[in-house]
């Protein structure tokens, strides 16, 4: 009898460690505050009803797609359900794959924690409807305006009772425009409402936001989708009626041209590549008859010598990992001298008379080396320059060889239109 009573045991330890658990969720959250340069750490948390997971990636693509094992830079953590946190269980083996079949992040693997437990992975973000409505109008909110120097801008405060706290982080190298839940720094935005002594946090899940200017005022409408952290059932939709005064926390660099845009044309240009085998930068100079001049820094592709053709997006500073085919922004006047990049005016001596500093767009390169800036300074006029180029008109009619790119203003974003009708944006990414 105790042969057997033994064998049982076995038999059930056996059948114990072979057990296999579903984890099927649709609440995959991510916590992006480390994902990008340098850590690429991207953490991750979805539960079901068998069990929750934590997730910590070493991320090797920008949009975290790819295959990742259970190794030292990639782990999991399982707590399965009902049990108390002390018996949560770490992966030890496994695959989890990680995709964007709608653009929303889905891992699907299989992993073996230290319970024996293997668990089949089916997480995604699938969004929930909304389970109550509210309003909220408010005109006391802060804007932070750090679209040229970070490329996203805030908006945060409270309601006039002081009972609620907005906070809207967003992601952005123009102010006004249509943004959603792609635009939104997820971490850095969402609700807080305020009981006496207590608070409850509801996080964002889904914007869909319009920021418009109105004389000193900024405009905010549209709404966003939250859950409350402590009762993930309660799902507020909230309509949003927002005005801000605008905090110019970018205030224009000295000197910079503030009142008017700018335009030029160039018949053609010289090249300085003395700085070229150091730093893998070129730098652009143009003037014309009417006193206007136009400098460009621009980092050329990887590998190459030359200025090749296609679309060269205006960086603040420059990141060292991946600085190709890139136009660096001006950084105003260092020890004397006006850094590229800038258009401006020249006196009969060849003196910078009035200067826009370029700080953000786009600039385009044809295969023939015709180049077009289409950017903004740092007070946000325009500046657009051809460089072998004529201004459209009389003399261009008959012109076929050199089509002109164009850009575009929609809902308040810069795009530029090359001849064959494809589209970049401000950042030069090309749209699908």
């Amino acid at each position: 009898m105790k042969k057997l009573l033994l064998f049982i045991g076995c038999f059930w330890a056996m059948s114990l460690s072979a057990t296999t658990v579903t984890i099927d969720a649709t609440n995959l959250k991510l916590n992006e505050e480390m994902a990008g340069f340098p850590l690429y750490i991207l953490r991750m948390e979805a539960s079901s009803n068998t069990a929750a997971i934590r997730i910590q990636l070493h991320v090797t693509a920008e949009d975290y797609t790819g295959t990742y094992a259970i190794d030292a830079d990639n782990s999991a953590l399982v707590l399965p359900a009902g049990a108390s946190t002390d018996q949560a269980t770490q992966a030890v083996s496994g695959t989890m794959t990680v995709t964007r079949p709608n653009g929303n992040l889905t891992v699907k693997g299989s992993i073996v924690c230290t319970n024996g437990t293997t668990y089949k992975l089916n997480l995604r973000y699938e969004t929930p409807d909304a389970t109550r409505r509210d309003t909220l109008m408010i005109n006391t909110l802060t804007l932070e305006d750090r679209t040229l120097s970070e490329q996203e801008f805030q908006i945060y405060g409270f309601n006039e009772d002081s009972c609620l706290y907005l906070q809207l982080t967003v992601f952005s190298n123009m102010l006004e425009g249509t943004y959603t839940s792609s635009d939104i720094y997820k971490p850095y935005s969402g609700v807080r409402v305020i009981s006496g002594s207590s608070s409850e946090y509801f996080d964002l899940l889904e914007a869909n936001l319009t920021v418009q200017k109105s004389g000193n005022r900024v405009l905010v409408t549209g709404s966003i989708l939250c859950q409350s952290e402590t009762n993930p059932a309660d799902i507020p939709l909230y309509i949003l009626y927002l005005s801000c005064a605008h905090d110019r926390r970018d205030e224009p660099m000295e000197g910079d041209a503030t009142e008017a845009d700018y335009e030029a044309f160039f018949e053609d240009y010289t090249q300085d590549k003395s700085e070229q085998a150091l730093n893998g930068d070129i730098f652009v100079y143009a003037r014309n008859a009417d006193g206007q001049c136009v400098a460009l820094d621009v980092y050329i592709a990887d590998g190459e010598t030359e200025i090749t053709a296609g679309v060269y997006p205006i960086v603040q500073g420059t990141d060292l990992s991946n600085p190709y085919m890139t136009v660096h922004a001006s950084e105003g006047i260092i020890a004397g001298f006006t850094t590229p990049s800038y258009a401006g005016y020249l006196n009969a001596e060849s003196e910078l008379t009035s200067v826009w500093y370029i700080m953000a767009g786009t600039v385009v390169i044809d295969e023939a080396g015709r180049i077009e800036v289409n950017a903004i300074n740092s007070a946000e006029r325009t500046v657009h320059c051809v460089l072998r180029g004529l201004p459209q008109g009389i003399e261009e009619v008959q012109r076929t060889d050199n089509p002109v790119s164009r850009k575009i203003l929609r809902d308040g974003r810069l795009y530029i239109e090359l001849p064959d009708g494809t589209m970049f944006d401000a950042r030069g990414i090309k749209l699908e």
